[in-house]
């Protein structure tokens, strides 16, 4: 029973250790000149940043984990079967990054075959922010505990979104919703 279920420590640790190598990683390309992007077959873009990344946490979390498989953006899926799988996007936001904006991050999220997903971390690296949620344990933002906010129905709310066109039919509903309400609402 997933209640019951707790991520062991050394992986939440693991992880932070790799969104500790990612971040200055990202930032070492940020706004250079040599990106090297190329558009992909699903259209989407990538640099050669976006790969050094993943090719780094590749190396490290197959060798301190070996068993586990690992899902990236950018060289697919290697041990699908694998009890454990790091789900890994190395530069989420990849035209921010491209064209200079600091709205891009690290995502790892971790995948247990019985349990689903248990463990999320986005890393900010412009602003060094870094976001963790865990099955059991309490969200955090730079290792504070992140508290729900109890808003009432007639507040107005932020909200945070990616582009609308890209958001699903019934998302794209309550983001209508949300823009008729007069919520403030951010972009990007």
């Amino acid at each position: 029973m997933i209640n019951n279920f707790n991520v062991p420590h050394d992986m939440i640790a693991l992880a932070n250790r790799c969104a500790d190598l990612a971040r200055p990683m990202a930032l070492q390309y940020f706004r250079s000149s040599d990106l090297n992007e190329q558009e992909k077959n699903d259209k989407t873009l990538v640099t050669f940043a976006d790969r050094a990344i993943e090719e780094l946490i590749r190396d490290i979390v197959s060798k301190e984990r070996p068993l586990d498989g690992i899902f990236g953006e950018e060289f697919g899926h290697t041990s699908p079967d694998a009890e454990w799988q790091w789900i890994l996007d190395p530069i989420d936001g990849t035209k921010a990054f491209i064209v200079g904006r600091p709205s891009f991050g690290f995502l790892l999220g971790l995948y247990h075959a019985q349990h689903g997903f248990v463990y999320g971390l986005a890393d900010q690296a412009y602003t060094k922010d870094r976001w963790q949620g865990c099955h059991n344990m309490i969200a955090t933002l730079n290792n504070r505990p992140i508290h729900p906010v109890n808003y009432k129905p007639a507040e107005r709310y932020h909200v945070a979104i990616t582009n609308p066109t890209r958001l699903p039919i019934d998302i794209q509903a309550m983001h209508e919703n949300f823009i008729q309400s007069g919520h403030l609402i951010v972009y990007g």
